[in-house]
């Protein structure tokens, strides 16, 4: 269990810092005239409750309060924006999952930009309307006033801001938002592989030929996907023992993503070595095709992440 907590600490960190960036320099010189609880960090809680999964929710109110310490802001009023945006964040999450209409948050259909759309909206009521209720976040403001104004601010910087970093992040970049568990057992690869020493790239590439064909892919996509796959199936397969796997998965969308999954030591096959190294024309062939390239390594298992 503390293994598996660890995996979402950078995550959070990381948030925690984008939130506290967002909040701290806003409040201070008073954004536009706007109360100090409206501004581009109200965006987040929606924002990256999508992408980080609990890391994210949990992450808006760290930076909210780790604003606060630095203001040496000791109040309610800190305290209940800190507590009510993570509230926010983490019941847009689960309202985006909803059995009814579950689908991944990737903007790719008009039935999921409605969905954010709604959602924007109200986390921008909620926040409004639950800060407004204190008087100590009016800031000499009625309670409408000051509810109009975040509540304004929210659906703003997330039409802005908050959507177009959704759409470049998980459909140009590839990178997969945190899944609930019930939904990641739903999603399943396009075309899937799994690869022993002994048995080579047998079928390989005629799978993935087939694939880009029946996708009307233009023949140099084709042939990138197809050398990404094998160049680096190759390399790993050299250093997985007899009874070892290799698990390859296509995923198709605005872009295909190439997902290897093995175990063994941490290994990166794709990291730049010295020159006159054999494998060096592989891994120069696969930088230069791909759009993104991500290695990790989680509970002892290697990643690598190949977006072409």
């Amino acid at each position: 269990m503390i293994r598996k907590a660890t995996e979402y600490l950078p995550a959070f960190a990381v948030c925690t810092v984008i939130v506290f960036l967002l909040d701290l320099p806003f409040r201070t010189i008073g954004f536009l005239g706007l109360v100090p609880a409206a501004g581009p960090k109200n965006m987040l809680p929606l924002l990256l409750g999508l992408l980080f999964g609990p890391a994210g929710c949990l992450a808006n109110g760290a930076g909210l309060l780790l604003s606060a310490v630095v203001r040496t802001d000791f109040t309610y009023a800190a305290c209940l924006e800190g507590m009510l945006t993570t509230g926010v964040a983490w019941l847009c999450r689960s309202l985006w999952y909803l059995p009814a209409n579950t689908c991944a948050p990737r903007i790719k259909k008009p039935q999921e930009l409605a969905k954010f759309l709604v959602l924007a909206l109200g986390s921008g009521c909620l926040l409004g309307g639950g800060l407004a209720l204190s008087p100590a976040t009016r800031y000499s403001l009625t309670p409408l006033a000051a509810g109009v104004q975040i509540a304004g601010s929210t659906l703003a910087w997330s039409l802005l801001v908050g959507l177009p970093t959704l759409i470049t992040v998980t459909s140009v970049l590839a990178i997969e938002p945190v899944l609930p568990r019930s939904y990641r057992a739903q999603v399943t690869p396009d075309l899937s592989f799994r690869l022993m020493p002994e048995t080579g790239l047998n079928g390989v590439g005629d799978a993935v030929e087939e694939f880009s064909r029946s996708r009307s892919m233009p023949p140099k996509r084709g042939y990138a996907i197809m050398s990404c796959v094998e160049e680096v199936a190759v390399l790993l397969l050299g250093r997985l023992t007899e009874g070892e796997t290799l698990s390859i998965d296509l995923c198709a969308g605005d872009n295909i993503l190439v997902h290897f999954t093995y175990g063994g030591p941490r290994y990166n096959p794709l990291i730049m070595k010295k020159s006159g190294d054999p494998d060096m024309l592989g891994i120069l062939l696969v930088r230069e095709m791909a759009i993104v390239t991500r290695y990790t390594r989680l509970l002892g298992v290697n990643h690598i992440k190949i977006v072409v």
